[in-house]
């Protein structure tokens, strides 16, 4: 038994099956609904990395962001090297016009526009974290990327995503995780501060893309002084928040998208737009997301699946 597992059946035990239920009985039946197409082109692409044990929550994340976003975005899924072939093919089908990469397909296209970068290409081939810093900007033509996370979904329409304007827009984090300091930043960038953004939600224009940026950055989260000081801090292994930060300081404006876009960090709904279930919380995208997304989607579920009054 896995421990994840056992995190729920306890939960379950704390307070009865819902959350057990939600996701074993439930949370698969949205590879069930019809096929929805999105959109062959437009001046937005969301961009969503995606790992095998995660495919049904990237599902639930697609549908709700689909089914109210009000302005039409094509979409873009990125295997992360672990998703089974049928995996991948399940997305292409329920998402109609979606572009589907496998890892080894993707590298194989974005190698050629890193020939001058070395050091980026080889990080790019070996670690999955490349995906959110290099493939999303590399993979596409449309005038913005929009980032998104397996474990966020939305229950209104999310327009501040598409508002006019050549800036940034990310999800605040809860707190500063990332790897390079402001007064490194401003020592190293000229740029004041960075954003203390999540990438698990924002937009960015694709043409602020800086391949000899991203090959700086990289060789200095990859010196001994800050990977050690990263460990000292507690933060992953893997980073793929900072290079959209120095991007976003350098490149041009950026700002927060509002409050009701915000980290699942307590219980109850609100009037959010969207939310994002990490870590700890992550158990929340069960308990009370993934009811209300179903019931917007009109999935019949029995009386005693359907989101609690």
């Amino acid at each position: 038994m896995s421990l994840e597992l056992a995190r729920f059946m306890r939960r379950g035990l704390r307070q009865g099956t819902w959350p057990l239920l939600q996701r074993y009985a439930v949370a698969r039946r949205i590879l069930d609904l019809p096929p929805v197409t999105v959109a062959a082109h437009s001046d937005f692409t969301l961009h969503l990395r995606v790992c095998e044990r995660d495919a049904v929550m990237a599902h639930w994340a697609l549908r709700s962001f689909l089914l109210h976003a009000s302005v039409p975005c094509a979409v873009t899924i990125h295997d992360d090297g672990s998703c089974r072939p049928q995996t991948l093919r399940q997305f292409a089908t329920a998402f109609r016009h979606c572009q589907v990469y496998g890892r080894d397909e993707a590298y194989r296209a974005i190698a050629p526009q890193l020939a001058s970068f070395e050091a980026l290409a080889e990080w790019a081939r070996r670690d999955y974290a490349a995906i959110k810093w290099l493939d999303v900007y590399l993979l596409g033509r449309s005038r913005h990327v929009i980032f998104l996370d397996s474990d966020v979904l939305f229950f209104a329409d999310p327009v501040a995503l598409f508002a006019a304007g050549d800036h940034a827009l990310w999800m605040k984090d809860c707190f500063r995780s990332l790897y390079i300091d402001d007064d490194e930043a401003a020592l190293w960038y000229g740029v004041p501060r960075l954003p203390q953004l999540n990438s698990g939600l924002g937009r960015i224009p694709r043409h602020w893309f800086d391949a000899a940026l991203a090959a700086d950055v990289l060789r200095r989260l990859q010196s001994p002084a800050l990977v050690e000081r990263a460990a000292a801090r507690g933060l992953p292994g893997r980073d793929d928040q900072t290079f959209n930060a120095v991007l976003a300081a350098c490149k041009g404006a950026w700002r927060y998208l509002p409050d009701d876009y915000c980290l699942a960090m307590e219980p109850g709904l609100g009037a959010c737009v969207a939310r994002h279930y990490v870590g700890p919380r992550r158990f929340g995208f069960y308990e009370e997301g993934l009811p209300r997304v179903a019931r917007q989607l009109g999935l019949k579920l029995p009386r005693w699946l359907s989101e609690r009054a």
